[in-house]
């Protein structure tokens, strides 16, 4: 009988401390080792910057802290309360508004529905919330990315290459996330972003990730 895949397992929930913290972990992909024993901790308003080159496995990290792709070995103990991603497809669906995308997130949450169009107004995106997310550009679709971050508030945030499709100016959505009371995962480091790390002094660091594309595991 053919057996089910195993389901992603749910990053365990931190106690007093740590919004995040990973032990030793390693992911393995097809005979490749794509991440190898990293280990990090972050507290509340803490950023940790993912950099490596292309290959080296940061947006895996940002997957498995997720709780979207299981390690093959160590541990994650996610924040008590709620962990959100903005990556490279965004979570709108493609035939509500972008007013309904949020409205449901706002249910969702237990946020008051009228947040909805005030996270929209607060991004520039008040006059396109009755625009199907089908016919908004992608620019439109990471501002309404940075709308959502305004209802869910999440204790963690994973950010996955932030300012991408955001015109000039727009990074400012990227630096106000960040420098909310929360803890960050980014990677990886464009202009404003690295602005805004070097304001932030201690309450930053950088996280190397090494390549192991042609690494076979053990």
């Amino acid at each position: 009988m053919a057996t089910r895949p195993a389901a992603p397992a749910a990053p365990a929930r931190s106690r007093a401390g740590a919004v995040l913290q990973t032990r030793g972990v390693t992911v393995d992909r097809g005979g490749a080792r794509l991440l190898q024993d990293v280990t990090l901790r972050l507290g509340p308003g803490d950023v940790a910057l993912c950099t490596g080159p292309n290959g080296a496995g940061k947006t895996t990290l940002l997957r498995v802290v997720a709780g979207l792709l299981r390690p093959t070995a160590g541990s994650v103990t996610g924040p008590a309360g709620r962990t959100d991603l903005i990556g490279h497809t965004t979570a709108l669906h493609p035939d509500l508004t972008l007013a309904e995308n949020l409205h449901v997130v706002a249910h969702h949450v237990g946020a008051d529905p009228d947040d909805a169009v005030a996270a929209l107004d607060r991004v520039g995106l008040r006059a396109a919330a009755g625009r199907r997310a089908s016919r908004c550009s992608a620019g439109m679709h990471r501002r309404a990315e940075f709308a959502r971050l305004r209802l869910t508030r999440p204790d963690l945030l994973l950010l996955d290459e932030p300012d991408v499709a955001l015109a000039d100016g727009a990074s400012l959505l990227v630096e106000d996330a960040i420098v909310a009371p929360t803890g960050h995962l980014v990677e990886p480091p464009h202009e404003a972003v690295g602005r805004t790390l070097h304001d932030l002094g201690g309450r930053s660091q950088s996280l190397p990730i090494g390549a192991h594309p042609l690494e076979r595991p053990e």
